[in-house]
């Protein structure tokens, strides 16, 4: 009947491949384990090139909390921040008022 169906499934201390499934860590092109690391990992932390987890740290991150380069979390820290509330508020703090341009230093006479 349903014999096969209440079997639960075991998860894997590891797990390595392209697209690795039921592990704690998870290692490959698009791993999807608790931890993750690969070029577009799916983990809950995710650790990669483009991580897509609750936690994600990597060259461009969406996860709810992100780092890296491209950021774009709900909190993260980043080089270019895309997200709700932002880490780093350098950013801000470096951008100086007298950068405009005048318009009559570059009139022609």
């Amino acid at each position: 009947m349903t014999d096969g169906q209440n079997k639960q499934k075991k998860l894997k201390l590891l797990s390595i491949g392209i697209a690795p499934h039921d592990a704690l860590f998870s290692i490959g092109v698009s791993p999807h384990g608790l931890i993750s690391i690969g070029a577009i990992p799916h983990g809950l932390i995710s650790i990669g090139l483009v991580p897509m987890g609750v936690v994600s740290i990597g060259f461009v991150s969406m996860g709810l909390f992100s780092a890296g380069a491209i950021t774009m979390g709900l909190i993260s820290f980043g080089k270019v921040n895309m997200s709700l509330i932002q880490l780093n508020p350098t950013e801000i703090q470096q951008k100086q008022p007298g950068t405009q341009m005048n318009p009559h230093q570059h009139m022609s006479h």
